[in-house]
Order: C-alpha cells, then sequence, then structure tokens
C-alpha cells in the first residue's frame, strides 16, 4: 500500500512540475498554416520560451513570437493553465495561437511604401522573406505603449498586425527558441 501511495504522490509531483514548467518557463508548439514560412513551415515543432512573458519583457525587433489570438479580450494566469495539454481534452476554448515576427515596438513607426517595410524611416533588410508583398497598399502605424506591431514572414498570406492591429504585450505567450 505504501509502494502505491509513493508511486502516486511521484506521479503527481510530475504532474505539478511539468505545469509549472510549461506555464511559466517553456512550451511545445506545432505551427500551423504557412504565414511563416520560409523561416517556419507547417506542422514544424517549436519550443517556446515563456520567460519573456513571465518577467514581463519586451521582445525585441525580430523576434519570433506566439501570441494568443483572442486579442481583444483581458488574458490572465488561468488562459495560460488551460491552454496546457494536461487541459486540452476538458477545456475547448479557442486555441488559435499565431507565430509571428516583431517588427515594431512601442514608439515605433511602421511603414509600408511600395510594398517594402520601413521603421523609424528605415528600410528594413528581411532575407528571410518568401517573395515581395503584392497587392499591398502604403500603410503607415505609430506602435502604441504596452503594444506591438507583427507580420509573418510570409506576407501574402498571413493573417498579422495589418488586420488584427496592434498586439496587446500581455497577449504574446513566449518567443520561439531554436
Amino acid at each position: 500500500m505504501r509502494k502505491a501511495k509513493d508511486w502516486v504522490l511521484t506521479a503527481l509531483l510530475a504532474i505539478i512540475i511539468s505545469m509549472i514548467i510549461a506555464v511559466f518557463l517553456m512550451q511545445p508548439y506545432v505551427v500551423k498554416g504557412a504565414s511563416m514560412e520560409s523561416t517556419l513551415f507547417d506542422g514544424n515543432r517549436i519550443f517556446v520560451s515563456k520567460l519573456m512573458h513571465t518577467l514581463n519583457d519586451l521582445p525585441k525587433h525580430g523576434d519570433i513570437i506566439i501570441l494568443d489570438s483572442n486579442i481583444h479580450e483581458q488574458r490572465n494566469l488561468k488562459d495560460s493553465i488551460l491552454e496546457l495539454p494536461h487541459f486540452a481534452l476538458l477545456h475547448k476554448g479557442n486555441a488559435d495561437k499565431y507565430v509571428k515576427r516583431v517588427m515594431g515596438l512601442p514608439g515605433d513607426i511602421i511603414e509600408i511604401k511600395s510594398n517594402y517595410i520601413y521603421r523609424n524611416n528605415e528600410l528594413l533588410q528581411e532575407d528571410y522573406i518568401k517573395e515581395d508583398m503584392v497587392g499591398i497598399a502604403d500603410q503607415v502605424w505609430t506602435v502604441p505603449e504596452h503594444h506591438v506591431f507583427v507580420l509573418g514572414d510570409n506576407r501574402n498570406f498571413s493573417v498579422d498586425s495589418r488586420k488584427l492591429g496592434y498586439i496587446p504585450v500581455s497577449h504574446i505567450i513566449g518567443k520561439v527558441i531554436k
């Protein structure tokens, strides 16, 4: 009987530790869709460091992040817990996550001009871009405080800040680590 109790306690401890790691430190994800080609492809397995979110740090320009698609709703610790694989069968909420590249931080001016991206009037060199953007109207955005501006690397097939708007920093789940 004691061995069974020890086994159950060990299993519970392992589950609790894995949950703490997944909520606050690191979690695996699977890329869905083509919006980050040719950097990440549909079905790629990635690890996401959640330290940025845990420590309330801002990402850097060029970081690839994963974000919650419910950007117009308040996000809290409960959301991070319910998204864990441990609870996937119990919770059927909106599980959509976007993987995007950070192009603008608070105060940055992002501009699309003649299908090229400028940040603070400087043309960005983007060697990771799959193909040139086509049919994109010239636009200018000034990133507000506590938000970021994100784009997919496959610009012609990406739902990103051009459509979603600015992304609240609180909805950044973490940074993709390779």
